[in-house]
């Protein structure tokens, strides 16, 4: 019972993963975010791939929806903080306090990103039955 739990949360892991990999991915060589047509594509992707019953796909899709404003607001801030971090680099000819401060709240909001991201995966993961991927 648990191998199929198990392997379920690691499929489920891995597409959403890829998913918010490949949206970021598109957004920076795209210059703009995905947009909401494509995040309905996704949802109904997770439905195809797993064969999720209509009960689970409604969670899924309202656990999306509740999800994406701080999808787009992360991505948003990361975006700012990029832009910043390129202009110092640009604009610099060593490492300065500024700089310094740029990658560090770079690294921040990246890191809070994929925490969001993760937590996201494993609610959906949870809303999804055992069967799902088989």
């Amino acid at each position: 019972m648990k191998k199929p739990l198990l392997f379920l949360l690691a499929a489920a892991l891995t597409c959403l993963l890829a998913f918010g990999l490949g949206y970021v991915y598109f957004s920076k060589m795209h210059g703009r975010s995905l947009a909401i047509d494509d995040s309905v594509k996704a949802v109904d992707w997770l439905r195809r791939e797993f064969s999720l019953p209509p009960a689970e796909l409604e969670k899924v899709q309202a656990l999306h929806r509740e999800y994406e404003p701080r999808c787009m607001e992360y991505c948003s801030r990361v975006e700012t903080s990029n832009a910043r971090l390129k202009l110092l680099l640009e604009n610099s000819r060593g490492m300065t306090p500024a700089l310094q401060s740029a990658l560090d709240e770079n690294a921040r909001l990246k890191a809070e990103c994929r925490t969001a991201m993760t937590e996201h995966i494993y609610r959906v993961a949870a809303v999804m039955s055992p069967d799902a991927a088989t």
